[in-house]
């Protein structure tokens, strides 16, 4: 995901993109942090066992970072003049799409014994608090400021 926004950067030099990204690095960030202060290891079933801690899983909370700020693009910032009922099916379809493979890359890190449940449940509610709030400081903050940073020259 952060190879594709990073190439989407690179491209089209969106703001809003270039804003998403700087909000994934805040929440791996976060990540890191309640790592290093947490220090739970990962679950000892495996074969092979990791260094790094597991609490919070880093997937688990991105993947949910992602479906919460997707989830609100959707509704808050994807609208045309005149919302058809199509419009409203195809929306409730991403959203639905996003939460069913945020939900399976949580089960996965459980299946295949990278992270216990404990572990995905605290890294998804912080991935969706960080998803929302960061959202929200974005569209209420940030945009506004878009067309003055635009027209800068760099």
């Amino acid at each position: 995901m952060l190879v594709g926004c990073f190439a989407l950067i690179l491209f089209r030099r969106d703001l809003h993109t270039i804003s998403f990204f700087i909000g994934n690095m805040v929440c791996e960030a976060v990540n890191m942090i309640f790592k290093y202060i947490i220090k739970e290891p990962r679950p000892f079933v495996r074969p092979f066992q990791y260094t790094d801690y597991g609490m919070p899983s880093s997937h688990s909370q991105m993947v949910w970072f992602f479906a919460l700020y997707a989830t609100f693009f959707v509704l808050f910032r994807l609208h045309h003049n005149r919302e058809s009922i199509f419009e409203a099916i195809w929306k409730a379809s991403i959203i639905a799409a996003v939460f069913c493979i945020a939900s399976v890359v949580v089960y996965s890190r459980v299946y295949l014994l990278y992270h216990s449940w404990a572990q995905v449940i605290v890294g998804s509610v912080l991935g969706a608090v960080l998803g929302v709030g960061w959202f929200f400081i974005v569209h209420v903050h940030l945009t506004p400021l878009f067309p003055q940073i635009a027209s800068w020259s760099i």
